[in-house]
């Protein structure tokens, strides 16, 4: 960050803010990973060896069957130039099958197939068609290693 003209002490300032800001995102990733119930989870996609998108799903309605559900996929293109798709919607699990509609214009829809500790995820196809970023595939949920 020196490089960009920033002191010691802004820089210092600025990571840490960062820091403190990812931590919500951080706290709830341990909670899913920690708490997997039904098709509540963090999830993973990898490809060649390397993570390459994220699902997480949490109940806000356990008995309706209510989840809401955040997906995001990244493509490293270059050291200094990544492609990045987010997801967000909410709905009712059925059968072990979600079909939800995106929470933000342009999002489009997506189905989720949750069946033991994977779920397959199809996504509309005017999701950003432009992009070469793919939500689609299958996940597999994560846990966190007991001692």
């Amino acid at each position: 960050m020196t490089e960009d003209s920033y002191t010691a002490l802004e820089a210092y300032t600025t990571v840490t803010g960062m820091r403190a800001d990812s931590l919500p995102d951080i706290a709830e990733r341990i909670f899913l990973q920690d708490r997997p119930d039904g098709p509540q989870g963090y999830y993973v996609r990898r490809e060649d060896g390397r993570e390459t998108s994220w699902l997480s799903v949490r109940w806000t309605d356990k008995e309706a069957g209510k989840v809401n559900v955040d997906m995001e996929a990244n493509l490293v293109l270059g050291p200094k130039d990544v492609e990045s798709r987010y997801w967000s919607g909410e709905g009712t699990v059925r059968k072990g099958v979600l079909k939800a509609d995106g929470d933000y214009d342009g999002q489009g829809s997506a189905t989720f197939t949750f069946k033991g500790d994977s779920v397959q995820v199809v996504v509309s196809e005017d999701i950003a068609p432009d992009v070469d970023v793919t939500l689609d595939g299958t996940y597999v949920r994560q846990r966190l290693t007991k001692p």
